[in-house]
């Protein structure tokens, strides 16, 4: 007859201010491990004990002696799929050798006064944005140790209040001055790089593509017909299919086409010729400020572009020139979800702002009138108003208001596009004009 081991029994010793021993037995198996409050030893005792079978035992030992470091590693492991899992995995490495205090310690031991020390101490050191990240990795990490790793009970002490306020994220708008002047030197450094960056700074502003994403770009998946590139591959992990127009599609014409290989350039070849076009721009701006052609701050308006906002401008003239609701744009963008186009709800405002003043008086706001007054001298036209034009030709309402309030030809002048454009927008939306000599009997009328 097998020997019977002993019941399930455990007890706590307090040895000292900050030692209590718990003393564990199941069976044959024995178990003694320390804490520094009572509290925690009899926690840990009480998910001990309700361990059934000696396998749920083994795991709620090893749960419970889970520390921060390890439950990291553990999670980047079931994360290994993730495209940005390189990211996190330099993240992970930082926390744990920098932060021993805090990543050495079990989980079950860590509360929100060990997370705020690890806010002030980075805050002495880093920008708010980088301590939300690093708030988020072991969040999430607390979240995957209860449904993964057999942390029963674990509570998480990174709680929605514990986030820092960010800094105003990214706002750089490729001016027309920037895009002419980058798109006029592109060739020169096209000879000397074999990188048809001009065509790629167009195709980016046309597309809202990610610079990896056009990196990627292969022929094999680009249908010309259809209008349509498959990226396989994009940034969050899952495959996107971007819209191509009229425009773009000559463009990636120009480059073959063929029936494999890389449509564009590597992603190095791309940011050496982007790198060696803004250094070109940047010495041709000081020339041009020099002799007084061009704005003052033209230069650092150059050295602080990247070409990621090169896709943040598509976004925005997507946005201002269309008038299209969030799943289109993102149809479009590749955003997943409607909250990452909330950097953009003022650009809807100010579409909002025009319909407004349309229906109060038939006449139109030009938002951007005091700004193209004061640079008026050197910047001779303003993209702001085509911009405008392209948002009301695409409103029904908008457009039916503009015409039962003034002559398509005022229409036309006040948007500076032509009557034949004013024409050709009302016949695509349906909207129904003024009879022939309509407004000449209303000022005939007026006279009398």
């Amino acid at each position: 007859m097998a020997k019977r081991g002993r019941p399930n029994t455990g007890s706590i010793i307090e040895r000292g201010p900050h030692q209590f021993c718990v003393r564990h037995t199941h069976g044959r198996e024995r178990e003694n491990t320390t804490f520094e409050t009572r509290l925690l030893a009899e926690q840990w005792l009480a998910g001990v004990k309700s361990g059934e079978d000696k396998g749920r035992l083994t795991k709620t030992i090893d749960a419970r002696n889970l520390s921060l470091a390890d439950a990291l590693n553990r999670r980047l492991a079931m994360c290994g799929d993730q495209k940005s899992n390189a990211e996190q995995t330099r993240q992970t490495q930082r926390l744990i050798e920098n932060f021993p205090g805090l990543t050495g310690k079990r989980l079950y031991e860590i509360d929100e006064i060990d997370v705020l020390g690890f806010i002030e101490e980075r805050e002495e050191e880093v920008a708010n944005g980088t301590i939300n990240r690093e708030l988020s990795l072991i969040s999430n990490t607390f979240n995957r140790a209860r449904s993964r790793m057999h942390c029963v009970g674990l509570v998480n002490p990174i709680g929605p209040t514990t986030r820092l306020k960010e800094a105003k994220g990214r706002d750089h708008r490729l001016a027309a001055d920037e895009e002419e002047l980058l798109l006029r030197l592109a060739d020169p450094v096209e000879a000397l790089t074999h990188t048809p960056i001009g065509s790629i700074i167009r195709f980016a502003v046309g597309t809202a593509m990610r610079k990896s994403e056009i990196a990627r770009m292969d022929w094999r998946h680009v249908n010309l017909d259809r209008g349509t590139a498959l990226i396989p591959d994009s940034k969050n992990g899952s495959p996107r299919t971007v819209p191509l127009g009229l425009a773009m599609r000559s463009l990636v014409r120009e480059q073959g086409p063929k029936s494999s290989g890389c449509v564009w350039a590597g992603a190095t070849a791309i940011s050496s010729a982007w790198q060696r076009l803004k250094r070109t721009a940047i010495a041709e701006a000081q020339q041009l400020v020099s002799a007084g052609i061009a704005l003052s701050d033209l230069p650092e308006r150059l050295l602080d572009l990247r070409f990621h906002d090169l896709r943040h401008e598509a976004t925005s003239r997507l946005i201002e020139r269309t008038g299209w609701d969030n799943a289109r744009i993102r149809a479009v963008t590749g955003h997943k979800t409607d909250a990452m186009l909330a950097r953009y709800t003022h650009l809807r405002t100010a579409s909002l702002a025009l319909e407004l003043a349309a229906l109060e008086g038939g006449a139109v706001l030009n938002l951007h009138a005091a700004g193209a007054k004061e640079h008026a001298d050197h910047q001779p036209e303003d993209p702001s108003m085509r911009a405008q034009w392209k948002a009301v030709a695409a409103s029904t309402t908008l457009l039916t208001l503009l015409i039962s309030a003034k002559p398509i030809a005022e229409v036309a002048k006040e948007f500076g596009v032509s009557d034949a454009a004013v024409h050709k927008a009302c016949k695509r939306l349906g909207v129904e004009k003024q009879r022939r000599g309509f407004w000449l009997e209303g000022r005939q009328t007026k006279v009398a």
